[in-house]
């Protein structure tokens, strides 16, 4: 990623080949954040538009992030920099309840036996 971020740095000072260039991943990952967070006004990327996305050059993507205050977007690279906790609050929930089910059936079948013999 660095090195995608390099050449583009070093061909945006040729004038006119900067614009053919793909923007680089983290510049996508900052927009996709923006947008996100609904930061991103006027925001043409908004109705399936996708053909600009795809085509999106490194000009461009810096216009469109120039337009954000400096602080959001520092928060967004900090955001992006920092690690994702999971949050697996459902799932143990699931886990537990089928325990207890389980146990459940356990003793009943325990009980059916008991009785039968």
């Amino acid at each position: 990623m660095q090195k995608n971020k390099e050449n583009a740095v070093e061909t945006s000072r040729i004038p006119g080949m900067s614009r053919s260039i793909p923007a680089t991943e983290e510049q996508r990952d900052l927009l996709r954040l923006a947008i996100k967070k609904q930061w991103l006004h006027p925001n043409t990327f908004i109705g399936g538009n996708y053909e600009k996305w795809e085509k999106l050059s490194v000009d461009e993507a810096e216009q469109f992030l120039a337009t954000l205050p400096p602080e959001k977007r520092e928060r967004l690279e900090m955001e992006l920099k920092t690690p994702k906790k999971h949050n697996h609050y459902g799932r143990d929930i699931a886990r537990g309840a089928g325990r207890g089910v389980e146990d459940a059936f356990r003793q009943i079948g325990y009980s059916i036996d008991g009785g039968i013999s």
